[in-house]
């Protein structure tokens, strides 16, 4: 069954209404007719009443247009039958044909509704009753000419005129539930002209008829001249207001409306232009082929869908009469859309009735397609929005959201809180799985964020792995929010073979307490998130600690590229000794900055800042270049002291390093041997792939090679076994307390005996007491360095340091044509004591 959409019909309290006005006028008209005197009934009356009840049928069932200026009335001519009844018919008889002969041309014949044919039969009876009076007033034996004559057409149209206008203003009050008011005057003067006139000529007519039959024929020519050249003219005029009154509905239905509101209207204002008791547009869905009916009710659309159906049957393009007093218009062919209306009459339909049925489907087309290119326009609006303010691989909100979201709380003046959550450690999935299995992990995460929509005023993602939340209330309905929202970011997420545990760190900031503006309250968010990471991951809210650390970190992002580029990255150098003979083998090469406010930087600080913001390149080359300009000096001064050079994870991770590395050695006329650079175990084991083949390409350079650090990082002696490395340097944090009895002992010595059995060479960071250096010295540990033999030292000091340390020497220097920059080599005398 297809759908069907109504409009909205008279309600049943209306109808009821009515049906207890009908009674309550038939029962006044049944008492009236009591009064009338009864007939000898001859069978010349009845055949005049029966001639008498067909006219009536007739007139009620065809009624001519009229037009007054901008009014157009429809006139059933009801006066000529209740005039001739008057000179002809006995008047109980005269009631009974008006009561038969209205009810079978408006139900029979007209096929209006009960209520309103059960109506307009008994307006009909009582104002029968009415005419019947003033003529009986009159004496229509008299009605022949003259001053009475007159007077009395004038009594009987007043009185068909009157009683119109209040059968009008009695339907209106009992349709609305109160009395129309202001109506019955303009009912009146309406309604009198028609009357008149009506009346008028047929009382004419009646008195040329007694007087010469004959003279009928004349005056009856011209008047059929007259009605057909002014049915002409209603035509005409009626058929520029139909166009008029269309162009203006489909103006009016061009704007906002959807396409079923569209045809919705459509079918409205064509059952109220045509006066039909039925008028529907049929649409089917392109996809689906469900076809829905507007403006049709239950009952009605089946007679509609067998109009329809035997229209597609035709070959006809235009508007084509159809069965049961129906036309069928195709609205659009291409998506088989209907415009089908059903007259109240039975007979065929005109071809004046075909063509406006096709104008109205021809207007319901443009209507349609309006409103069709308006739902279009509509949705792209809708989607470049949608685009605009959602962030495309999750469906959430985005930054542009945000920031509307918090200027809307702010303008409500109320508490509420921003959270900003970033994941920790979500660059490794990316690095280690690709950004697909990233971009797959984020989905799943903004999933489980959509989950809070309900309770936020926004969820949203900023992008790359931060999110952000807008809450209504203070600290602690927010921090009990973060807490959920970080068990839910922790649930395991499944990426094909691999599950993995994202974790989160969440800062907090709050109106109006902690932020006053839009700016203000990201910022000490964002601020608070990190002092969240910098205690591990968890939850806080913006206060001074947070505050302090993140200045502190902007400060040196802000200083540390200016420093690099004004040549404020400057070199200390810590030596290495061999353990054994105590003589310098090598100089480490450690980066220092004094920011101009913030004093001495941790190199760990100022080297983050230089991997996030990409600097980390012309960091290395500045202190590889400031290393290898030292060694050269020194070689100069006669003290051929190597150096080493520590390289970052990222730096690590970029094969034009060797490139550098060689072009910076040639430079300084360096042997690529007297370089040493050191990794720490996380970058190599990073990027697998990639490290071996920049650790090779180093290897075939000459360059040394070092894993610094080691024993805090991930890797393993056997997996180190087979990297190109020749050196290990075991960590302080395993150095240090050695002798105290925790355990690192046996551990350092461990390391020692392996990495010797694998031919590494051996350096122990951390060294600080003889004690320390002679334990290490036993257990086999070939190399050292720490503040026990000597802290970092200007450059200016290393040579005379050396000097000190090793005492009087003899110093070679050999040119080897194999390489570039000369070949030294010496006798070292040790000195005494360390």
């Amino acid at each position: 069954m297809p759908q069907v959409t109504t409009s909205n019909g008279p309600p049943l309290g209306a109808v009821r209404r009515v049906w207890l006005l009908t009674a309550l006028v038939a029962l006044v008209s049944a008492a009236g007719t009591l009064l009338l005197p009864t007939p000898q009934v001859a069978t010349s009356d009845l055949v005049r009443a029966t001639m008498l009840m067909a006219l009536v049928a007739v007139t009620e069932r065809w009624s001519i247009r009229a037009r007054l200026g901008q009014v157009s009335h429809r006139l059933t001519l009801s006066e000529v039958p209740l005039v001739l009844g008057a000179f002809f018919v006995a008047p109980m008889l005269l009631v009974g044909a008006r009561l038969l002969g209205g009810f079978i041309g408006l139900q029979v014949l007209r096929r209006q509704e009960p209520y309103k044919t059960a109506y307009n039969v008994a307006y009909l009876w009582i104002e029968t009753l009415v005419v019947l009076v003033v003529v009986d007033l009159l004496d229509p034996t008299s009605l022949v000419g003259g001053p009475r004559g007159s007077l009395a057409i004038l009594a009987i149209a007043l009185s068909v005129a009157t009683t119109g206008a209040v059968a009008k203003v009695g339907a209106i009050s009992a349709m609305q539930g109160r009395l129309a008011r202001g109506l019955a005057l303009p009912g009146l003067r309406d309604g009198i002209g028609p009357s008149l006139a009506t009346a008028a000529a047929t009382t004419i007519g009646v008195v040329l008829f007694r007087t010469e039959p004959t003279l009928l024929w004349a005056p009856a020519v011209v008047l059929g001249v007259l009605l057909l050249a002014y049915r002409s003219h209603v035509r005409l005029v009626e058929a520029q207001d139909l166009q008029s009154s269309l162009i203006a509905i489909t103006q009016g239905i061009t704007g906002e409306a959807t396409p079923d509101e569209t045809a919705m209207l459509m079918a409205t204002a064509t059952r109220r232009i045509l006066d039909a008791p039925i008028a529907a547009i049929s649409l089917a869905d392109p996809e689906t082929g469900r076809r829905t009916w507007y403006g049709a009710d239950a009952d009605s659309w089946t007679k509609l869908e067998e109009a329809r159906l035997a229209a597609t049957r035709t070959q006809e393009t235009a508007a084509r009469h159809a069965p049961g007093g129906t036309i069928a218009a195709p609205v659009d062919a291409a998506t088989d859309s209907w415009l089908v209306v059903g007259y109240s009459r039975t007979s065929a339909t005109g071809e004046a009735d075909r063509q406006t049925v096709g104008m109205l489907a021809n207007h319901a087309a443009v209507a349609l397609a309006n409103a069709h290119r308006g739902a279009a326009l509509r949705a792209q609006a809708e989607q470049a929005t949608f685009e605009a303010t959602h962030d495309p691989l999750t469906g959430l909100a985005n930054r542009a959201a945000l920031l509307v979201a918090i200027d809307t709380a702010l303008a409500e003046d109320t508490a509420f809180a921003v959270l900003l959550i970033d994941l920790d450690n979500f660059k490794e999935i990316n690095d280690a799985l690709g950004h697909a299995a990233g971009d797959t992990a984020l989905e799943a995460i903004g999933q489980r964020m959509t989950s809070f929509v309900d309770e936020a005023r926004l969820v949203c993602r900023l992008g790359g792995d931060e999110f952000a939340v807008v809450l209504d209330g203070g600290e602690v309905s927010a921090r009990d929010l973060a807490g959920r929202i970080r068990d839910a970011i922790g649930e395991p997420v499944q990426l094909g073979s691999y599950t993995l545990q994202v974790g989160c760190s969440v800062g907090i900031s709050t109106y109006p307490h902690l932020g006053r503006d839009a700016d203000e309250l990201m910022t000490h968010a964002d601020l608070a998130m990190y002092e969240a990471k910098a205690r591990g991951g968890g939850v806080a809210t913006f206060g001074a600690a947070a505050g302090g650390r993140a200045m502190r970190q902007l400060a040196i992002s802000s200083g540390f590229r200016s420093a690099l580029g004004n040549g404020d990255i400057n070199l200390v150098f810590q030596p290495l000794v061999d353990l054994q003979t105590t003589r310098v083998v090598s100089m480490e090469a450690l980066s220092r900055w004094t920011h101009p406010t913030l004093g001495p930087v941790n190199p760990e600080e100022f080297v983050r800042v230089a991997e996030q913001s990409g600097l980390i390149t012309d960091l290395t080359h500045r202190v590889l270049d400031s290393a290898l300009s030292w060694h050269r000096r020194w070689l100069d001064e006669g003290e051929d002291l190597p150096v080493s050079v520590n390289v970052s994870a990222t730096s690590l991770l970029d094969t034009g390093l060797p490139r550098l590395v060689a072009t910076t050695l040639d430079a300084h006329g360096v042997r690529a041997d007297r370089l040493t650079l050191e990794l720490t175990e996380s970058s190599v084991i990073g990027d697998p792939q990639r490290t071996l083949e920049v650790l090779a390409r180093l290897q075939r350079l000459g360059v040394r090679t070092a894993i610094d650090d080691f024993g805090t990082g991930y890797s393993s002696l056997a997996y180190l076994a087979q990297l190109p490395v020749d050196e290990v340097k075991i960590d302080k944090s395993f150095v240090l307390p050695m002798l105290d009895g925790t355990g690192s002992l046996p551990l350092v010595a461990g390391i020692i005996r392996l990495c010797t059995e694998m031919g590494f060479d051996i350096v122990a960071e951390g060294i600080e007491t003889d004690e320390i250096q002679t334990t290490l010295r036993d257990m086999g540990c070939t190399r050292g360095q720490g503040f026990g033999i000597a802290r970092p030292m200007d450059p200016d000091s290393v040579v005379q340091w050396v000097r000190r340390h090793h005492g009087p020497r003899t110093l070679h220097v050999v040119t080897d044509p194999a390489r570039r920059g000369p070949d030294v080599s010496g006798s070292w005398r040790p000195a005494a004591g360390r």
